[in-house]
């Protein structure tokens, strides 16, 4: 149960390059990781974190004192880039981000070309 005007919103962010027909982080049918996924779940953490500034759910955007979940791999650069890349330009200063690490088997760990 939550008080007047408190609560959890969900934001859900798409991009054409978040779909693919073999599966979300892999081509099932070939059994291979796709080339991109890196550029993908970065990309998809930069939306994330400029969400709480941009959509208006309630009327209103949430501003910048948030909570943001990072799960697994494919969100871990979110609070890299809240540490390195907002909080130097004094954005974001009072968000927490808590991070989650459900199975250790998937690490995404891509080269950097």
């Amino acid at each position: 149960q939550t008080s007047e005007g408190k609560g959890v919103d969900y934001i859900f962010v798409d991009h054409p390059s978040f779909h693919r027909p073999g599966g979300l982080y892999y081509n099932q049918q070939l059994g291979v990781e796709y080339a991109d996924n890196l550029y993908r779940f970065a990309l998809f953490c930069l939306a994330a974190i400029e969400a709480p500034c941009c959509v208006a759910p309630g009327g209103a955007p949430f501003g910048e004192k948030v909570m943001f979940l990072a799960n697994d791999w494919q969100t871990a650069l979110l609070p890299v880039y809240l540490t390195h890349k907002m909080r130097p330009i004094g954005r974001f200063v009072n968000a927490r981000c808590m991070f989650i690490v459900h199975n250790f088997g998937y690490q995404g760990i891509y080269p950097l070309n």
